[in-house]
């Protein structure tokens, strides 16, 4: 593995040959603002990857480095892409569900924070409790962009539900367990 990158110039250039340590300070620079979106897809998956396979080693420290170069690795990709219908969104919700599977909580690092993991899945929510419930027994007669709105809250909320445990006793949990009760009725 190489723990050194290409630097600006080639962000997504041997993605593959980095180490851990090496994406963190790829990605924790000055990153452009553009690129394909199956560049940043690139990156995201083999930074996350050494996120799952490498993690366990890291201090809590390195976790906090790791987490800060994650979300600069994600802005930048939605900066130089947009949103991508919550592509972003849900690798965050993705790997931070999987680090809290396997290797619990730790607070000061936000990929391993599930207060944060809860407040993500729920503020990205594409429309209100109330509106899905309204909408939720009648979905198949819907226009097209509700009922996309209703399925992307089924995926967004699938992540925190993996861990929902880890999720006890934080102060947005109620409005989670409203909307897994609903989550059946969704397309």
């Amino acid at each position: 593995m190489v723990t050194d990158d290409r630097g600006p110039a080639d962000p997504f250039g041997g993605l593959d040959t980095l180490d851990l340590a090496g994406h963190v300070r790829r990605w924790s620079g000055a990153l452009p603002a553009s690129g394909a979106v199956s560049g940043w897809q690139a990156a995201a998956q083999f930074f996350a990857r050494r996120l799952a396979d490498e993690g366990d080693g890291l201090t809590d420290e390195r976790w906090a480095e790791a987490s800060g170069a994650w979300a600069a690795l994600l802005a930048a990709a939605e900066r130089g892409t947009g949103a991508q219908q919550y592509e972003w969104v849900m690798r965050d919700l993705t790997l931070t569900a999987l680090l809290l599977e396997r290797l619990g909580p730790l607070p000061s690092a936000p990929l391993r924070d599930p207060a944060r993991l809860l407040d993500l899945a729920l503020d990205s929510l594409p429309l209100d409790l109330g509106r899905a419930r309204e909408l939720a027994g009648r979905w198949r007669e819907l226009p097209r962009e509700e009922i996309l709105a209703l399925r992307t809250a089924k995926r967004l909320l699938h992540p925190p539900l993996t861990v929902e445990p880890l999720l006890t006793g934080l102060g947005r949990k109620p409005e989670l367990d409203a909307w897994k009760a609903l989550r059946p009725a969704l397309p």
